[in-house]
């Protein structure tokens, strides 16, 4: 148990007089910014992650004796974590530093008596300087920033697009842009682009649940009509839904599709 439970006062005073953004870690409002949550998954651990870099480690026992450290010694959570989301959590290397404090106090509950007590790499993560991941920030940030500027070039000058970018992710985003949602055929240097797609939907035997999914094809066409290249084919990766009874003809028996 906490020693703040001993202190309710105390702990309620301070409590009240932290902001939103001090509290919490997760952001409930919709101004979220998606830059940042990518950036958190790309700078840092996961908390699970951070936590078990001490052999044979209790993971929730851990994350209390973190939390009461935090509490106790007027830690703000945002000092410890990044991200958006409980489940998507990461951890700062202050919170391993703090791990790391507990754990050579004998704080950190181990499985077994004899477990192995190195933690080396949680050493080697405590010690990632703010500077670091502030270098690294700038660096993500600028090749986001690189790739941007190259797709725009690419949607005002399309015969200039490289074989590296014909992906499906820069030609669905180029074909959103360009066109807007649906099908679309358009030419980029001396190919043909297709984009297709249908909604797949199949209700259950009883007909109270429906699985809708979306397939969605690209398709690069050389300038006779044969094909160059598949880009996507929903089809092939993730097959169509199973049939049963009410969507298939051999098996449905008069029932409605």
């Amino acid at each position: 148990m906490s020693k703040w439970n001993e202190s309710n006062g105390d702990f309620e005073k301070y409590w009240n007089s932290l902001s939103f953004e001090e509290k919490y870690w997760l952001k409930d409002h919709m101004e979220l910014d998606f830059s940042k949550e990518f950036l958190s998954e790309k700078l840092y651990k996961h908390w699970t992650e951070v936590i078990n870099l001490i052999p044979e480690v209790k993971p929730r026992k851990a994350k209390w004796a973190l939390q009461d450290y935090c509490i106790s010694n007027k830690i703000k959570p945002c000092e410890i974590y990044a991200g958006f989301s409980d489940w998507n959590l990461r951890m700062k290397p202050r919170g391993a530093e703090i791990l790391l404090h507990l754990f050579e106090q004998g704080l950190i509950d181990q499985k077994t008596k004899n477990a192995s007590q190195d933690v080396s790499e949680l050493k080697e993560y405590s010690k990632v300087s703010e500077k670091e991941i502030d270098k690294e920030e700038q660096e993500i940030n600028f090749e986001k920033q690189k790739r941007i500027e190259r797709f725009q070039y690419v949607l005002k000058n399309p015969d200039e697009i490289k074989e590296s970018e014909m992906t499906y992710s820069f030609l669905n985003e180029y074909s959103w842009a360009k066109f807007g949602k649906g099908s679309h055929e358009w030419q980029m240097r001396e190919y043909t682009f297709c984009k297709d797609f249908t909604i797949v939907s199949i209700k259950s035997n009883s007909g109270k649940t429906k699985d809708s999914r979306t397939m969605v094809w690209i398709n690069i066409y050389n300038w006779d009509g044969s094909l160059y290249k598949v880009v996507k084919n929903s089809a092939a990766i993730a097959g169509l839904p199973s049939p049963n009874r009410r969507n298939d003809p051999n098996r449905n028996w008069g029932l409605p599709g």
